[in-house]
This record gives C-alpha cells, sequence and structure tokens, in this order.
C-alpha cells in the first residue's frame, strides 16, 4: 500500500497571502482525493453487484464490466483485486473494512 504524501510544507516565513493560497490548494486537494475516494467505493460496490449478477463465464468479463461501469479494463482489475483483498482479510478486519465502506450511521 502506498504511504501518503503529507503534500507540501507550509512556510511560515511566507507572506500570509501566499500561506492562504496553498492552504486553498491544499484543501481542494484534500477534497478532491476525498471525491475519488468515494467514487471508487461505489463503482465497487456496483462492480459487486454486476458481478452477482453475470452468468458464469461470462468473458471476457473485465471488458464486458468497465465498458458497463465506464472505466478502463485495468481499473476494474485494481477494483477486483482491492474487493479480493479485502474479503480475504481476517474477521475483525473485514468487519473494520465493512464499516468504512457503508460509511457512519445516520
Amino acid at each position: 500500500m502506498r504511504t501518503r504524501n503529507p503534500g507540501p510544507a507550509i512556510d511560515l516565513a511566507r507572506p500570509a497571502a501566499d500561506r492562504a493560497a496553498l492552504l486553498r490548494l491544499i484543501g481542494g486537494r484534500q477534497r478532491y482525493n476525498t471525491v475519488r475516494r468515494d467514487r471508487a467505493t461505489l463503482r465497487r460496490a456496483e462492480l459487486v453487484g454486476l458481478l452477482l449478477a453475470s452468468a458464469p463465464g461470462a468473458w471476457p468479463i473485465q471488458r464486458v464490466l468497465a465498458a458497463r461501469l465506464g472505466v478502463h479494463r485495468s481499473t476494474i482489475s485494481r477494483d477486483l483485486a482491492e474487493i479480493v483483498r479485502l474479503s480475504s482479510a481476517s474477521e475483525e478486519n473485514r468487519l473494520a473494512a465493512l464499516a468504512r465502506f457503508m460509511g457512519p450511521e445516520p
């Protein structure tokens, strides 16, 4: 798994306007990454549903699923690897992953 890049360091010697611009840039990047992460989670949930509904032996399944979801087939490969990784985790980790996947209760 990749380590998180903390982003650019905030230089306190810069003028306040430069610091504010940098903070806006960092905040915008974090929001964008959150949106991407949420989209991936929703796509993986839809992928599981499509896999469960697909006929056994449908070939080439990744190409068909990629076209259906509007992504490249390598994205489907990465999503499937992540789904398998989460499903093969220990029971405690699986429950934690499920809780992260479902999000906070309303």
